[in-house]
């Protein structure tokens, strides 16, 4: 393999790690948000400190990945 296709494929698995990583980070959304509304109709427990600190650190990378100009790759 030349530099170049090294190069690319890197960037291959690069991408595909941060489109896994954007899907685990909305379904970890989607999981909380059901959460909370089941909790506030009264049919289930409340979130966890645990989920609350999870997703503070997902939008806090959204938010860092913003400044930075990148736009995420689609799922």
């Amino acid at each position: 393999m030349t530099d170049k296709e090294v190069s690319l494929e890197r960037l291959r698995l690069a991408t595909l790690q941060e489109i896994e990583a954007v899907k685990q980070r909305l379904a970890r959304y989607e999981a909380l948000t059901d959460k909370i509304i089941k909790y506030q109709a009264g049919e289930g427990p409340s979130p966890s400190v645990e989920e609350f600190l999870m997703w503070r650190e997902d939008v806090e990378l959204a938010l860092a990945i913003k400044k930075l100009k990148i736009a995420p790759p689609t799922p």
